[in-house]
């Protein structure tokens, strides 16, 4: 039996000549990441069913396995963001049991998904000073202060950040 952090599942579990120094030591591992990372690895146990279902291992997986996996995923209309969260509960799974996590062949079928479903990341629009300076000038002014460009020089610069807007 093994007495590896990563392979234990639960206190009860633990060889009983450990006692409960063990299993603090496993609360506390469990506790190295928030509840919601936690949730979302357990998108391994999607990744487990699915390979008991085809015969195949899931810890260790074969990058291949992995693959397909991804590939029967996206065909039942899984997104690609969805995707590298599962990806990532495997690779930690992986990672907790001492085994590797970095494969080129899972990380080309995901970069193939992406690109065949054509999911883009939307950039966002460079803030440049003019675009800065509108905004500033559509800013609800303090009560008897103008803001105008003039105002704030006629003030000797003391809003500082309005003012270096205008250079």
């Amino acid at each position: 039996m093994s007495t590896s952090l990563a392979v234990l599942k639960s206190s009860d579990e633990l060889p009983a000549n450990l006692g409960p120094e063990l299993a603090t030591a496993v609360d506390l591992a469990k506790a190295e990441k928030a509840l919601s990372t936690r949730k979302a690895y357990s998108d391994f146990r999607l990744f487990k069913a699915w390979c008991d279902g085809k015969g195949a291992a899931s810890l260790p997986a074969q990058a291949d396995t992995v693959a397909a996996f991804l590939a029967v995923e996206v065909s039942n209309g899984t997104k690609p963001s969805t995707l590298g969260r599962r990806i990532a509960a495997i690779r930690y799974a992986h990672k907790l049991a001492g085994l590797p996590t970095d494969s080129e062949t899972v990380k080309a079928t995901l970069r193939g998904i992406r690109r065949t479903i054509g999911v883009a990341r939307t950039r966002k629009t460079p803030a440049i000073a003019a675009r800065l300076r509108a905004k500033v000038l559509l800013a609800p002014c303090e009560i008897g202060h103008c803001c105008s460009w003039g105002s704030l020089e006629r003030s000797g610069g003391a809003n500082w950040s309005l003012w270096m807007l205008r250079t």
